[in-house]
């Protein structure tokens, strides 16, 4: 799908549907986009700083920490009742 301008916002490829949001100005497609979201992989990503009015609730894991953490990433481990961070070399 393109918006009025012809640039493509929405997508269906062969290993999964895309949406990609940004005001027309940036360049380099999905990878820059301020919102990019991939629905086979229950990925969102969000190219700009977030602010939370009120609160941020994280869904609680119960099975082990991720795997393959980058940095940054946080979880809250349901069994410990605690919030975890990735700081790039550990939680």
């Amino acid at each position: 799908m393109k918006n009025k301008d012809g640039q493509r916002i929405f997508a269906v490829y062969n290993d999964g549907v895309r949406i990609y949001v940004d005001d027309g100005d940036a360049k380099g497609g999905f990878a820059i986009a301020l919102i990019y979201g991939e629905f086979d992989t229950d990925k969102l990503q969000l190219n700009a700083t977030v602010t939370v009015r009120d609160a941020l609730a994280l869904q609680p894991r119960l099975e082990p920490p991720p795997g393959l953490p980058i940095e940054g990433e946080m979880y809250y481990d349901s069994d410990d009742h605690k919030l975890f961070v990735y700081d790039g070399s550990d939680w």
